[in-house]
This record gives C-alpha cells, sequence and structure tokens, in this order.
C-alpha cells in the first residue's frame, strides 16, 4: 500500500498545481490530482464516481416518472407505455413501485369512460382514489386518512363511496386490488354516531341491569320489613 506521508518539497509541489486549477470548473482534476499526491487507489476514486452517477441518475428517472405521473390519466396510451418502458430504477424501490402502479393504470384506462357512466359513479371519490394510486407511500397514507375522517364523520359521503368502492371492484378489479386492504376498510367502516350509540347502548344495558338489582333488592327489604312487623 502506497505511502501517505508527504515530504515538505511533494506538498509545496501539490499547492502550487492546485492553485492554478480552477475549482469551480475543474473540481474532477483537483479532486484527482490530491489523490494522485496522497497515493489513493484510482478504484476508489471509481467506486466513488460510480456512487454519484447512480445517485444522479436516480433523480433524473423520478423526475422523469413525476412527469409520467402528472399525465397518466390524460396523456396517450400508446406515448405512456413507450415511456415507462425499460426503465432503469437504479435499486429505488419505492419508484419501482409507482411506475408498476402506473402500467396499472394505463391498462385500465380504456375501461373508464364505462365507468363514468354507470349509475353509482362518484366522482368526488374517484378524484380521490386517484391521488392515492398515484402517491408516494408517505402522501397516500395521508390521503387515505382523510378518506376514513371523512366516512366517519359524514353519512351520505360514506353510503355513496361504499357505493363507488363496489363498482370499482366489479369494473376495475386491477384498479381495486391496487388499494384492496384501504377499500376493504371503508366498505366495513362505520360513521361516529353508530360507534358511540353503540357504546352507549352498551354502558345503559349493564346501567339497566345494575337499576334491577337494586330495585330487586330493595323489594325483599321492604318484604322483610313487612314480615317484622307483622310479627310485632
Amino acid at each position: 500500500m502506497p505511502s501517505r506521508s508527504l515530504t515538505t518539497e511533494a506538498a509545496r509541489q501539490h499547492v502550487a498545481k492546485c492553485l492554478r486549477i480552477n475549482p469551480i470548473w475543474e473540481a474532477e482534476t483537483v479532486i484527482s490530482t490530491r489523490a494522485k499526491t496522497l497515493g489513493f487507489a484510482l478504484g476508489e476514486q471509481a467506486e466513488s464516481g460510480a456512487a454519484l452517477k447512480r445517485i444522479e441518475r436516480r433523480a433524473e428517472v423520478r423526475q422523469q416518472l413525476f412527469k409520467i405521473r402528472d399525465q397518466v390519466w390524460v396523456a396517450p396510451l400508446e406515448h405512456l407505455g413507450k415511456q415507462l418502458e425499460g426503465l432503469n430504477f437504479y435499486g429505488d424501490t419505492e419508484i419501482e413501485g409507482l411506475a408498476e402502479r402506473l402500467r396499472v393504470i394505463v391498462r385500465n384506462r380504456p375501461a373508464l369512460p364505462q365507468l363514468t357512466a354507470e349509475k353509482h359513479f362518484d366522482s368526488e371519490f374517484f378524484s380521490c382514489f386517484r391521488e392515492v394510486l398515484t402517491a408516494l407511500p408517505r402522501e397516500a397514507a395521508e390521503l387515505r386518512q382523510r378518506v376514513s375522517a371523512s366516512f366517519s364523520g359524514h353519512r351520505g359521503l360514506r353510503r355513496t363511496g361504499k357505493r363507488m368502492i363496489r363498482l370499482l371492484e366489479e369494473k376495475t378489479p386491477e384498479l381495486a386490488a391496487l388499494e384492496k386492504d384501504w377499500l376493504t376498510r371503508l366498505k366495513f367502516q362505520r360513521g361516529v354516531w353508530f360507534r358511540w350509540k353503540k357504546t352507549a347502548s352498551s354502558e345503559s344495558g349493564q346501567g339497566g341491569i345494575r337499576w334491577y338489582w337494586w330495585w330487586l333488592a330493595l323489594i325483599v327489604l321492604r318484604i322483610l320489613f313487612r314480615l317484622g312487623n307483622s310479627g310485632d
């Protein structure tokens, strides 16, 4: 392994050489010169450079995919299909998952005009559903929570939303399958009033039992009191 200690003369030459280099436009040259002077292995430089390029390419693919996402409901299907083909995600599983969702949307878009013509089609719920489908995991979780809160607090939204969920499962099962767990929870979700009423009924039922025993004890005491008086 080469020594990384510098003589005074070597250090002076290195500094003089670097002063002639513009660090803004020739940053790679500065790094390369320093590595050669200190005796760093070229393989270490290559590995560092490859990692940096991989990060840059991931960022480029993300931006490219976000542009596709913004157009996925309106752009020509053939154009979208070509854009989604052959993408290299460089190990970015989050973006790879989004790309697969976009492919499912592209495959199912031809069925949407028929879906919108259905009697129980709910445009508001479908807009929320579309947002969830194309959001990144953190964004999608927040959107799901908002819809769930709306279901709890508004009976009308809950009724029309559940009809829309059944419609999605029937007409576009592949799209519905992307959010199967969430849609299933929404279908069985109850309102705040229902939960409160159920709890209140349960508590009043227990209270009724307690009142029953109280009245029974009072009647027994009265009977005993009367028997005692009659004996006198």
